[in-house]
């Protein structure tokens, strides 16, 4: 019987030492790997946030619904091109398409009044969004104004990009 319980616990004290090297092992092999490699890490993306904070000024803007039309305009050195002159009232869908080599902006216009806007659109870039309007005169601008490395002020409305269009 001495012989078994000496027998018994030397496997026991041996499997503990196993369990202690092999632990060590495995955590020197996510440590230093010994040689001069700097360790990667990886940094957040601060622009990334999985719940971002909602702006406490923000207003919040109401779903207005699906579109019923949609009406592409082309923002290009100096014009702004509407898809169509008269849309039907409600809920429409603006795509906007930079086919300039400037960024720009779709600015929806009514008696002087900015109703809503897709901002610093990119050459290129395409950007929808969705707004219900009523009948009435509108315009569709870029309201852009940007300093030259001259000093030159630019303003994109002054060059001609605007146009009038109606909602029925």
């Amino acid at each position: 019987m001495f012989l078994a319980r000496t027998n018994l616990s030397r496997i026991v004290r041996m499997g503990g030492v196993c369990v202690m090297l092999l632990g060590g092992a495995a955590l020197s092999a996510c440590g230093d790997s010994g040689d001069d490699e700097p360790a990667v890490e990886a940094a957040a993306d601060p622009e990334a946030e999985a719940h971002p904070t909602p702006d406490p000024n923000a207003t919040p803007t109401p779903d207005p619904g699906p579109a019923t039309t949609t009406l592409r305009v082309e923002l290009n050195e100096w014009s702004v091109h509407a898809g169509k002159n008269t849309v039907p009232a409600g809920v429409i869908q603006f795509i906007a398409d930079n086919t300039g080599t400037e960024t720009h902006e779709l600015v929806v216009v009514k008696n002087g009044e900015e109703l809503v806007e897709i901002e610093g659109l990119k050459a290129g870039y395409v950007q929808a969004m969705r707004f219900r309007l009523e009948p009435g005169e509108y315009e569709l601008a870029c309201l852009l104004v940007e300093t030259e490395p001259s000093g030159e002020k630019e303003d994109h409305y002054q060059r001609g990009m605007h146009v009038k269009f109606v909602v029925e």
